[in-house]
């Protein structure tokens, strides 16, 4: 016996004691499964017979590719049905506020918009739903559906106002902007402009002195005025402003090419550091203010001497006069409305190309008797205010 297994036989023996009976129960185990086992038989054919009702029985749902408990998705055809219901519905009120409309004069003005840009509009989508529409069709054409029930529901909030104990003053505020719009509609005539507005609707309510934008592309245009705007003389040739903002935005193309014959950008950032302070981005600001000096140029052209009096009145702030000349912030970018002293400046120099020099002189030097010693435009910048020169 060599040396080495006669100096570890003890331990071979330990470990032969404790090893043996673990393989020997799992080889035990593995021949009794294997036993356990059926034997395939020489004789055993495949089943051809056809199973019973009661082994071919399927679940609930498994014929439809549906398992009990679940929502069926909605097919073509359900969002279809859903649009031209929806279209349908939006058509008869449409109908119902146009007849109301062409009978009742305080209505008059809602007409052209109810007939033209609410039903001219939902016959076009009437036409694209028929036959077998694509599902993308449908689903561009429920969007417009969406925009045409909230056009119909400010026409409705329009019309209730106008029939009640305030309609006197709506028909005076109607009156003015209809003297505003004369001269813009028949310029568009002449000039062979495509200019979508034909009538202005004052409404009342509380909100500042504003036109309605997203309204453009109708032929009505909300001119919003504030509570107690009829009590004061001074408040009205401010509807001048409104108007042009109207012809501004719904006159097509006009502000792409302002804005490209004179390289002026629609939004200005705030300067992160006067290094940025260069005659360049300076020119910009006019780019952010443009809407807004556009109205006022042209509410200047049509109302003269008395519309830069309005504002005279409106921006005159004898006890802060600097901040008359702040240009504010909106978020990061430069607020869309100048400084009121730049305001009051451009509207006197519109008089005085008009030929009104004495009257522009006057109303001038009224305002800097009111805000003396302001000779820069303040901005902010780092937390505090740089002074630009207005030179």
């Amino acid at each position: 016996m060599p040396d080495w297994l006669s100096e570890h036989i003890g331990e071979i023996a330990l470990l032969i004691y404790i090893v043996y009976p673990l393989i020997k129960r799992w080889w035990d185990r593995r021949k009794q499964r294997r036993e356990q086992k059926p034997k395939a038989s020489a004789t055993t054919q495949p089943r051809t017979q056809p199973r019973t009702e009661t082994e071919t029985r399927t679940p609930a749902g498994a014929g439809t590719g549906t398992l009990p408990g679940t929502r069926t998705r909605p097919k073509e055809a359900d969002f279809l049905d859903a649009a031209r219901t929806r279209l349908g519905r939006l058509k008869q009120e449409t109908a119902r506020l146009l007849l109301q409309a062409q009978t009742d004069p305080r209505l008059a003005r809602l007409a052209p918009a109810l007939r033209e840009d609410l039903l001219g509009r939902i016959e076009t989508i009437e036409r694209s739903l028929r036959g077998n529409p694509t599902i993308s069709t449908i689903v561009q054409d429920t969007t417009i559906i969406q925009g045409l029930e909230e056009l119909l529901r400010h026409l409705d909030a329009m019309a209730q106002q106008r029939t009640g104990g305030r309609s006197p003053f709506l028909a005076d505020a109607d009156a003015v902007a209809d003297s505003c719009y004369a001269p813009i509609l028949e310029l568009a005539r002449i000039q062979g402009l495509s200019l979508r507005t034909s009538q202005p609707v004052s409404v009342t309510g509380d909100w500042s002195l504003s036109v309605v934008p997203r309204f453009a592309s109708t032929r009505v245009a909300p001119l919003r005025l504030p509570a107690g705007f009829e009590h004061s003389l001074w408040h009205w040739p401010a509807i001048a402003h409104e108007v042009a903002h109207d012809f501004y935005f719904s006159l097509e193309n006009i502000e792409r090419g302002l804005r490209g014959r004179l390289g002026l950008p629609n939004r200005v950032e705030v300067p992160r550091s006067e290094m940025e302070l260069d005659a360049a981005w300076l020119r910009r600001l006019y780019g952010a203010w443009l809407p807004e000096l556009f109205a006022d140029v042209l509410g200047t052209l049509m109302l003269g001497p008395a519309y830069v009096e309005t504002m005279l009145r409106a921006f005159r702030d004898p006890g802060s006069p600097q901040r008359t000349a702040a240009i504010f912030q909106d978020g990061g970018v430069i607020d869309q409305h100048p400084p009121e002293r730049l305001r009051v400046y451009m509207a006197t120099r519109v008089l005085h190309h008009l030929g009104r020099h004495d009257a522009a002189a006057e109303l001038w030097e009224r305002w800097e008797n009111d805000h003396p010693n302001v000779r820069f435009y303040y901005l902010p910048l780092g937390g505090d205010w740089v002074g630009l020169s207005d030179e």
